[in-house]
């Protein structure tokens, strides 16, 4: 239990991969968002594949699936483009991605790859913008740059199978490439994760020694980033030698300093040592309470190393406390994760390919010999033997061939079922631009027409992109036959394989988009009745809050009413009525969450719905306080397929939608909104103006 304990520990150390060093840089929210726009607007190959590769890391503690998305997307271009040194970083960012979803042969299969193609001379010859890997146009510094990296990813699986061995091996290693390129960032990132190690194999002194050298190199590199992880790990060090109060110091400012870098992965790692540091003090409650913040935060992050960890400490903490069937039921969760992370199947499956990779070339190197020493004795019976091998491969490539042929054909009537899907798609949306046509509620034909081009563009470019990467991939196919190499056979067939599932991903995305536009030209069925306007603007003012929290734990924000009970009720569609207002109050917490994430802690955001009569009508404003909107799409925000959210967040479609509603009950709808702060507060209010009756 001790040794599971250990490798647990040590898998956690990959959260503090960076510095200044510009591979080791993740991208912050307001830079992806720009990477995002740019992507959007570029249809150059090698921009876009430095965009997505920017991309993927972000994805880290956000999505993994998308941080896997972006990776290969880039990785195709690279490869087209025969950049090595950029598919070897391309490598490392999605085998890493891939340690992060428990995939670890995976993982371990791709970082090796990137290993091969980073150790080989002949790639500093062809580097496109070397300073995406190193702060100076250096080729073989930018070169031993990624090797570095390729190393700490690999170190992080190793440890998977209990390899503390090959771990430490990795951790020196990159210690010694940075020492030969000067560079104290990639010395310091080393130290800091050598120093754990020395820590789980109880080697205190040795760790102690170490971290604080790590502080030092990274001090030296203007890093200041992750020092709440060194000081984390110091307070282990000393919480080891019983030395309480130090070590607490020392948790306490690193959880100071996590929180100062907005480091999650950091915090988690400080709660996790502070809950065992109280459990070991005797302070139950204390332990609880942070044992619990490790699990929140690991769920949040969709992390689950720490879950089996945290899971053994609620276990004991509660059996402590006496309460043991709470105790028996976490015990019970840390067994099934234990069984799930550390099985027995996956650990050699580990050990195998690291072992088969360790003595590679050894195995090379002696088969080499052991042939030439039997051409030298057997001349006669070698050429005879390679005739025969040569045959039975001929035969045996035949059968493949003509197996992969048909493979290949199966794939290309599902290629064209995607297009004739495409081209269905296509007809649905002529059809349902000619009933736009005849309908009052739409705006002109030629605003429509570019919309829908638009929106159908992307998931086009898609289908039509992994259509050519497959026909790529099919010419290395037949290559791979040749030469005999059947694993790689095995593992493009497989690239194909989940080339063709995006492709039926985004042939549903554009059939979804003709849904959307076939929903926004449809008449509504319902009939008006008599409805209480301030109890419906009620009910969807909450039905939006707590339906944005069930999605997302982390939202929050401040809403508040203020309803005319003069107004009696009035003839509406309560559904169509219903939808626009939950529309533009979706749209207000939407705003108010992206300008609180960009906003100092004193911001905080409101969403506000008032009724009032003005006349002889009934007005409905519903506001907010976050970042407003330009004025020079004020005049767009109508319009079918015009929406200010990422790409797959918004379809463009609501306040269109909601335009044309208000327009069928014989109201108006308009917008009042101020950008930015400097003569007046920023915000959106949106008023409705209805007929009484």
């Amino acid at each position: 239990m001790k040794n599971l304990i250990k490798i647990i520990c040590l898998l956690l150390i990959p959260f503090c991969t960076a510095a200044q060093n510009p591979i080791y840089n993740t991208p912050t929210e307001q830079r992806a968002n720009s990477l995002l726009i740019n992507l959007k607007n570029t249809d150059n190959d090698t921009i876009r594949m430095a965009l997505q590769a920017e991309l993927a890391p972000y994805y880290f503690n956000k999505n993994i699936d998308s941080s896997i998305f972006y990776g290969q997307q880039a990785l195709v271009i690279a490869k087209k483009l025969k950049l090595k040194l950029w598919q070897a970083y391309i490598n490392n960012s999605i085998g890493y991605a891939y340690y992060l979803k428990g995939r670890y042969v995976t993982a371990l299969q791709i970082l090796l790859k990137a290993l091969k193609i980073s150790a080989d001379k002949d790639i500093e010859k062809n580097i496109w913008k070397i300073s995406s890997f190193y702060q100076i146009p250096n080729a073989y510094k930018a070169r031993m740059n990624v090797f570095a990296y390729t190393q700490l990813n690999l170190a992080f699986v190793y440890a998977i199978s209990g390899n503390i061995q090959k771990q430490k091996e990795n951790f020196l290693e990159g210690i010694s490439i940075g020492e030969n390129i000067n560079d104290p960032a990639t010395i310091g990132i080393f130290k800091m994760n050598l120093a754990t190690l020395y820590y789980y194999n109880n080697m205190p002194d040795s760790a102690l020694l170490t971290a604080k050298s790590a502080l030092e190199n990274l001090t030296a590199a203007s890093i200041l980033k992750y020092n709440g992880y060194i000081l984390n790990n110091i307070g282990d060090i000393y919480a080891s030698k019983n030395k309480y109060d130090s070590a607490e110091m020392y948790y306490r400012n690193g959880i100071v300093m996590n929180q100062k870098q907005e480091l999650q992965r950091g915090l988690l790692i400080s709660y996790k040592s502070f809950s065992k540091y109280f459990l070991k003090k005797g302070n139950i409650d204390s332990s609880i309470l942070y044992a619990n913040k490790v699990i929140d935060l690991s769920t949040h992050l969709n992390v689950t190393l720490n879950l089996f960890d945290m899971y053994e400490t609620l276990a004991e903490a509660y059996h402590l406390r006496g309460e043991n069937d709470k105790a028996y039921q976490y015990l019970k969760l840390a067994g099934s994760y234990k069984d799930s992370l550390f099985n027995k199947q996956k650990i050699n499956q580990i050990q195998d390919i690291g072992f088969n990779e360790r003595f590679h070339k050894q195995e090379l190197e002696k088969e080499r010999i052991q042939y030439q020493n039997k051409m030298r004795t057997y001349a006669m019976l070698g050429v005879i033997l390679v005739f025969i091998i040569i045959a039975f491969l001929l035969y045996r490539n035949s059968r493949i061939r003509r197996k992969a042929n048909e493979e290949l054909q199966q794939q290309k009537k599902e290629i064209e079922e995607q297009k004739k899907n495409v081209e269905f798609t296509l007809s649905e949306l002529k059809a349902a631009q000619t009933q736009l046509i005849h309908s009052e509620k739409m705006a002109s034909l030629g605003e429509l027409t570019a919309g829908i081009a638009h929106e159908i563009q992307n998931p086009l470019n898609f289908v039509n992109n992994f259509s050519e990467v497959n026909k790529e991939m099919i010419a290395e196919l037949k290559e791979e036959i040749a030469k005999g190499n059947y694993e790689e056979v095995k593992i493009i067939a497989s690239d194909i394989e989940s080339n063709e599932e995006k492709i039926n991903h985004h042939g549903k995305r554009a059939e979804g988009i003709v849904k959307g536009m076939l929903q926004h030209s449809r008449k509504s069925e319902g009939k008006k009745e008599p409805t209480d306007i301030n109890a419906l603007c009620d009910e969807y003012l909450r039905l939006s809050y707590h339906g944005l929290r069930a999605k997302d734990k982390s939202f929050n924000a401040n809403f508040e009413t203020d309803f005319d009970t003069s107004i009696e009720k009035i003839n509406i569609v309560p559904q169509d009525m219903g939808r626009v207002i939950l529309n533009l109050i979706n749209n207000a917490f939407y705003a108010v969450s992206e300008r609180k994430k960009l906003s100092a802690d004193s911001y905080q955001p409101l969403v506000s719905i008032k009724t009032r009569k003005v006349n002889d009508k009934i007005e409905i404003l519903v506001a907010d306080n976050g970042g407003g909107i330009p004025d020079a799409i004020k005049e767009k925000i109508f319009q079918p397929f015009f929406t200010t959210k990422p790409t797959g967040q918004g379809t463009g479609l609501g306040l269109s939608l909601s335009y044309d509603i208000i327009k069928a009950h014989g109201g108006e709808i308009k917008v009042e909104s101020r950008f930015g702060e400097e003569t007046a507060p920023a915000g959106t209010t949106f008023i409705i103006q209805l007929p009484k009756s």
